[in-house]
């Protein structure tokens, strides 16, 4: 199985819809860069710390600093540090799947020929793979709890996807 690199924002938002449990059992294995290891753990809000803490404690979650920023210092992206550092860290794991939310991490991820997905797309594959009941729950918790934000239209054709439209 390929290395699986993750950002912030999907450990986080996982954690918010009470659904951080996917990440084991759909990649066994996580790496996550340092700076990605800050934002999680050291932050104000109530989600993801324990979880993250609890992962890297259980040895699935490892905390693996990139050996070269270059090749994403200079792309022509807004990316803020974690982002910067995991797309790296994707970059030296050949074959990775990079797990980014933010549009910027995206974009960069797709310049640089990385394969991504996104905690919708985790949330789609627990649904499709039967190990969350209903997808429209999870995404009232993560609008009450976090800034994730889905588009109505998107919204509406994920809903649709998993089979509750």
């Amino acid at each position: 199985m390929p290395a699986v690199v993750v950002d912030s924002s999907a450990l986080i938002t996982l954690a918010a819809g009470e659904q951080f449990h996917l990440l084991r059992e759909f990649y066994s294995t996580i790496h996550i860069p340092p700076e990605v290891w800050k934002e999680t753990t050291t932050t104000t809000k109530p989600f993801g710390v324990r979880e993250a803490q609890q992962a890297k404690a259980d040895g699935w979650l490892i905390v693996q600093a990139p050996q070269d920023l270059a090749k994403v210092s200079g792309l022509p992206f807004n990316l803020q540090p974690g982002e910067a550092e995991a797309l790296a860290l994707a970059l030296e794991l050949p074959g990775s799947l990079l797990l980014v939310y933010d549009a910027q991490g995206r974009k960069a991820a797709a310049k640089l020929g990385i394969a991504y997905t996104g905690t919708l797309g985790v949330l789609l594959r627990g649904k499709a793979e039967g190990k969350i009941a209903a997808l429209k729950p999870v995404l009232g918790l993560l609008a009450n709890r976090t800034t994730f934000w889905l588009s109505p239209a998107v919204e509406a054709a994920a809903l649709k996807q998993a089979g509750e439209n």
